[in-house]
């Protein structure tokens, strides 16, 4: 899971790249950190696409 203080950009710390898969609601991609080098999956999620925040952060805790 990665975490980051509040005002950080993902882009602040990755390299985004192409998606890597497109599961059901949202969208995978790789990202590369910038300091180690070090590849990561990234989930894209539309804040429009949220219709159950609960059910939403369930599915988060599952994949972390």
């Amino acid at each position: 899971m990665i975490v980051h203080k509040h005002g950080e950009n993902v882009l602040d710390h990755y390299y985004i790249t192409g998606i890597i898969g497109n599961p059901y609601d949202s969208k995978a991609r790789l990202a590369i950190n910038k300091k180690t080098g070090l590849e990561r999956a990234i989930k894209e999620v539309s804040k429009a696409g949220i219709a159950d925040l609960g059910d939403f952060l369930k599915k988060v805790k599952i994949v972390s």
